[in-house]
């Protein structure tokens, strides 16, 4: 590094002190047209004014160094912050099958109310800090599942309509819209919101396996028994 009294004699204004926090990369050095470290920092001006390196502001623009500060800067916290994400994921992930564990190990399902609910809420959790994630939509049906067993039919639908929202190419948004449809129709009583779903799914997937079985259900959703076997009867006869 040249001298503070070899600085004051030649020039002050041109004359760059740099403090070198981290390792510069060569290329970036080059890059900047910067000449080799150890014959800049480490002879006086005048020695350098011999060999050719002149440090005028015009030789080593200020606003290139900046920029190769900041490029590098934010590899090193682009670096940090997924290693930090990537810690986070599989300690979430750790949980889940902790949890997952609990409740498979006993079928009794007023023991396991407190770890299911945790369950439902770390699943959740973990599908909106890595919505990218592959493992999300099965672990948002499995949470739908789990919260419809637990008679929080509201919290299944809304899960289960994320499913297919979100990730409708998936193979399982076919049948998380069903089971939201289903929902509505079975346990909720919902008519009206059953034959919206219900007419959604063929909508949308007009061709999977349970779109047979979702039209014939269009057609029962709401009814009494005595309009069932009325249905029923006339659907025989016009087979006849």
């Amino acid at each position: 590094m040249c001298s503070q009294e070899a600085c004051k004699s030649w020039n002050p204004a041109a004359c760059y002190r740099i403090r070198i926090w981290f390792p510069i990369p060569t290329l970036i050095l080059k890059f900047l047209e910067f000449p080799p470290l150890d014959r800049l920092f480490c002879h006086s001006p005048s020695f350098l004014r011999k060999q050719g390196w002149v440090i005028w502001r015009s030789k080593i623009p200020t606003m290139k160094l900046q920029i190769a500060i900041l490029v590098i800067s934010f590899a090193f916290l682009t670096a940090s912050c997924q290693q930090h994400a990537s810690g986070k994921k599989e300690q979430a992930l750790a949980r889940i099958d902790s949890l997952e564990k609990i409740i498979t190990s006993d079928p009794d399902v007023i023991k396991n109310m407190k770890p299911a609910n945790e369950l439902i809420k770390q699943m959740e959790a973990y599908a909106q800090a890595f919505p990218q994630d592959s493992l999300v939509p099965e672990m948002l049906v499995k949470a739908g599942e789990i919260a419809r067993g637990l008679g929080k039919y509201d919290k299944a639908t809304e899960l289960l309509k994320s499913v297919w929202t979100h990730y409708g190419e998936h193979r399982l948004a076919p049948p998380a819209l069903f089971l939201q449809a289903f929902t509505y129709d079975n346990d909720l009583r919902d008519s009206t919101m059953a034959v919206r779903y219900y007419q959604e799914f063929l909508k949308r997937y007009p061709d999977h396996e349970l779109a047979g079985q979702v039209r014939q259900l269009v057609n029962v959703v709401g009814k009494s028994p005595e309009e069932l076997i009325k249905l029923y009867k006339n659907q025989n006869r016009e087979e006849q």
